[in-house]
């Protein structure tokens, strides 16, 4: 049973396999039917492509993937003059290419097979026999469903025939544009409405427009404005009557906007069912020859305008051309009366053989001739000529003449009058060269007074160095007495007030020599403008005239940026001016600020009720030296440089000095003048409190000062050494530069003028020095109050520092050059005993003391100031502040506290 059952399962597993083979074999044959089927279905559609392709003019080309021909239709092998077994399995580039083949185009092709690209394009090829022909290529690629490359097919078509019409066209287009170019027209094409359906390129050069600028636009749109309407009108008559337009002469604008004047000439277009087509034609630009009629014009207009005659002449000397000046010139009433005549007829016999014999020749070797003869008017009167004659190509002449006859007299005159002239110029040469040597010798002492103003400055800065440097010390010294201090107060006083007049004295001289200086500082402008108007005060009322500030209550900065003693020398001449010409009334300082578009302006004003000043005098009222008129009751007090010498400085500020007066209303001079917004301020500036410089932070630090002149060294050197810096000296540039090799120094004091080596040199020596050439270099002299930009110095020097030395400048240059951290001792960390004791109660100056001291100080009697001072008690703070006063010429200070002083109430 087991056998019987393990047979039966073999062969119900061989039944399965022949099943499976059945099955495998009846969709085998199914396949193959339904392919059978296919394959005739492709043929038939092959055949009717075959038939199709077959009938088309157009060859046919079919390439495997590497691009070798597969099969062509008949129509190729036609056009190609091989047969298809010629080409199957060959490159077309290998049969068709030829020496006009482009291979550019060969290779877009060839990279398209490569890449499977379709493409499109024409190309130069070549037949079986050598004929030359253009092929139209059109080929694609074709793809399986799985996306592979089967084949490519082309389609080429022969088009060498059109490409020999289009160059045919191109060719005449190419003449028809040559003709353009070469006669200097454009052509145009106009429809029945005047649309431009065509113009050539020659346009362009013409208009400005290009072709396609104008096809399309009616023509009359490039026309002038007034040119419009008369062209249309004769464009509708013409296209009308069918007329041809011949040497129309009208007016186009270019596309820049300039007028261009044409010259045309056009024909009707063949007449259609509906008329006239329009018009074709050409147009010539004479814009040159329409200028040059219109010069030509203008020429003779000028020729007949002209008051000199003006005549031309054919070869055998017969006037062709007259204006109607020359005729006039020879009595004749018209040109036309002389025109064809000889021009022999305006001369004596005698006269017309003197210009054959001697005027022709010369005219004929020089082709000009100027000269004067003595010609005929109509009816025999003789005159004078003067005559310019040219010759002309072709043999004629121009002549260009004027009556002379008057001009003979004034020349006659004038030889008289110029021998005269010539001994008065010799005169008058005298008289220049003693001018010259007078202004010769004024040279010399102008430059002999400037260099004696600059010595003598130099001179007295050396010893004021000494003083005021010395008196700057003491007085930063706490030990120094009361008593001791005021003296050396009032020393310092003293010595600036003689340096305050040597500055005036050299300003004086710069500003007689055009050179104004500025140095703008800020201060406080009301407390500046109320100690003005203080001190004026006690002239005016000498005078019993008062004297007024007026200020805004608001607007008005309380600190400003400029040069103080300039404003103050311009007002103290303005109002001193005003008290001085003013009898009765009063004088008024006005200031204000107005703001503009840029930066503020102050505004000032000084006003008085005086006479007022006459028209004539108010310009010449600045001038130098000018005192007014002799009739005047104030001529001769003064020098006349007040009024010049503030015009100067308020032109260096920025601004004019004005006026403006009426005789009997008094005068008003005003002025603005801008200032810095930078430096505006509404808050006044905070006084600090009194402190003592005790030194400042870290190591000792050593300084060099170099001057050849002792005490000026030893006063800086004290200053620095209070202030506990180590100090070396030398006594010029070279000896400088030892202490330098055998102590190193923090920064270096240089006087400008020593002997040896001066300051200039030394400082160009360090600068070349590489260890040396960033020494902060401070340069000192007396000869300048300037800058280092006016010294000519700037990249040698660090800083300037003027004689006598300020000693608090000279702290700030230390401060900015080598940021020092200062330090300082409070006022109330003094010690007890060395607070000021307390002031006793001072007695009273008897008012008649007081009037008599304020009557010298008005008078400017120091002298007697200071011996009424003697009289009165020595224990008054108040007599010793008049005193110091008294002692250093503070003239109008003194004025002030003595007025104050009387107006106090008794106590």
């Amino acid at each position: 049973m087991a056998f019987g059952k393990h047979r039966l399962q073999q062969e119900l597993e061989q039944q399965k396999a022949r099943c499976q083979h059945l099955e495998q074999e009846l969709s085998r044959r199914e396949f193959c039917s339904r392919f059978v089927e296919a394959d005739e279905a492709m043929q038939r559609q092959l055949k009717l492509y075959s038939m199709i392709v077959s009938k088309t003019s157009s060859g046919i080309v079919v390439t495997d993937p590497e691009g070798r021909i597969a099969w062509t239709n008949k129509a190729f092998e036609e056009l190609s003059g091989y047969h298809l077994q010629e080409m199957v399995g060959k490159y077309p580039g290998a049969l068709f290419t030829g020496p006009d083949t482009d291979g550019q185009v060969a290779a877009y092709m060839q990279e398209c097979v490569q890449h499977q690209r379709g493409f499109q394009t024409e190309i130069v090829s070549y037949a079986k026999d050598g004929r030359r022909f253009w092929m139209e290529i059109d080929a694609d690629p074709v793809f399986n469903d799985d996306g592979e490359l089967l084949y490519f097919i082309a389609i080429q078509t022969d088009v060498t025939e059109r490409r020999r019409t289009h160059e045919a066209l191109r060719q005449s287009q190419r003449r028809l544009q040559d003709l353009s170019e070469a006669s200097g027209e454009f052509i145009w094409d106009l429809d029945e409405l005047g649309y431009i359906t065509y113009v050539s390129e020659k346009v362009r050069d013409i208009l400005g427009y290009r072709p396609e600028e104008m096809i399309g636009n009616l023509c009359f749109e490039f026309m002038p404005a007034d040119e419009v309407g008369p062209r249309k009108a004769f464009f509708e008559d013409a296209l009308l009557h069918q007329e041809p337009v011949r040497d129309l002469e009208h007016r186009y604008l270019s596309k820049n906007g300039k007028v261009v004047w044409l010259l045309t000439n056009g024909l009707p277009l063949t007449m259609d069912a509906h008329g006239c087509r329009g018009f074709r034609g050409s147009s010539l630009d004479i814009t040159d020859r329409k200028e040059g009629e219109a010069q030509r014009a203008l020429l003779l207009q000028a020729l007949e305008s002209s008051s000199e005659g003006i005549a031309i002449t054919d070869s055998a000397g017969r006037f062709t051309y007259m204006n109607r000046a020359h005729a006039v010139i020879f009595g004749y009433a018209s040109a036309e009366d002389l025109i064809g005549q000889d021009w022999s007829v305006l001369y004596s016999e005698e006269e017309a053989e003197r210009f054959l014999r001697e005027v022709f020749p010369v005219m004929q070797q020089e082709r000009r001739y100027h000269g004067r003869a003595r010609a005929l008017r109509q009816g025999g009167e003789p005159f004078l000529e003067d005559f310019s004659l040219t010759l002309l190509p072709g043999g004629g002449i121009l002549c260009v003449c004027r009556d002379a006859t008057t001009q003979a007299q004034a020349e006659e005159n004038l030889r008289t009058a110029k021998n005269e002239a010539e001994q008065l110029n010799k005169r008058l040469e005298r008289e220049i060269l003693k001018a010259q040597r007078l202004a010769e010798e004024a040279d010399r002492a102008n430059r002999a007074k400037g260099a004696f103003l600059a010595n003598i400055s130099h001179e007295l800065r050396t010893p004021l160095n000494g003083i005021l440097g010395y008196s700057q010390i003491l007085l930063g010294q706490e030990s120094l007495q009361s008593s001791d201090r005021q003296g050396v107060e009032t020393i310092q006083k003293c010595g600036e007030h003689l340096l305050d007049l040597i500055n005036d004295v050299l300003d004086f001289s710069k500003i007689e020599a055009g050179r104004v200086e500025l140095s703008p500082q800020s201060f406080n402008l009301r407390a500046f403008l109320a100690e003005l108007i203080e001190m004026l005060r006690i002239k005016a009322q000498a005078k019993g005239l008062q004297a007024d500030l007026e200020l805004p209550s608001q607007g008005l900065p309380e600190n400003v940026l400029l040069d103080r003693r300039a404003l103050r020398q311009i007002l103290i001449n303005l109002l001193g001016n005003a008290v001085k010409f003013t009898e009765s009334g009063r004088v008024v300082l006005s200031v204000s600020c107005r703001a503009t578009s840029d930066r503020p302006r102050l505004v000032v004003q000084v006003s008085d009720t005086g006479p007022g000043i006459h028209p004539d005098q108010q310009e010449v009222i600045f001038e130098e030296f000018y005192q007014g008129n002799p009739e005047q009751t104030y001529h001769g007090t003064g020098t006349g440089l007040g009024l010049a010498i503030s015009r100067r400085l308020v032109r260096a500020m920025g601004g004019e000095l004005r006026l403006d007066s009426q005789l009997g209303s008094g005068a008003t001079f005003w002025f603005e003048i801008p200032l810095d917004e930078s430096t505006l301020s509404s808050t006044p500036e905070q006084t600090q409190p009194s402190c003592t410089l005790l030194g400042y932070r870290g190591a000792t630090k050593t300084l060099l000062v170099a001057d050849d002149v002792s005490h000026n060294r030893r006063v800086l050197c004290t200053f620095l050494q209070q202030l506990n810096f180590h100090v070396v000296e030398a006594s010029n540039g070279l000896e400088a530069i030892r202490r330098l090799e055998e102590t190193p120094v923090a920064a270096c004091f240089i006087d400008i003028a020593m002997p040896e080596m001066d300051g200039v040199e030394f400082a160009q020596f360090l600068r070349n020095q590489p260890q040396w050439q960033h020494l902060p270099t401070f340069a000192t002299t007396a000869f300048s109050s300037g800058s280092l930009a006016e010294f000519g110095q700037s990249a040698l020097f660090n800083a300037f520092l003027s004689k006598p030395l300020d000693l608090a400048h000279v702290k700030d240059v230390l401060t900015r050059h080598l940021e020092l951290d200062w330090v300082w001792q409070a006022a109330d960390e003094m010690k007890p005993e060395d607070a000021p004791s307390a002031q006793t109660e001072e007695p009273a100056i008897p008012p008649e003391y007081l009037e008599r001291l304020l009557s010298f100080s008005n008078d400017g009697n120091m002298r007697a100031v200071r011996e009424t001072l003697k009289e009165l008690p020595a224990n008054s703070q108040s007599l010793a502040q008049l005193r110091r006063m008294a002692e250093s010429y503070e003239v109008e200070a003194l004025c002030l506290l003595l007025q104050q002083i009387l107006a106090e109430p008794a106590r």
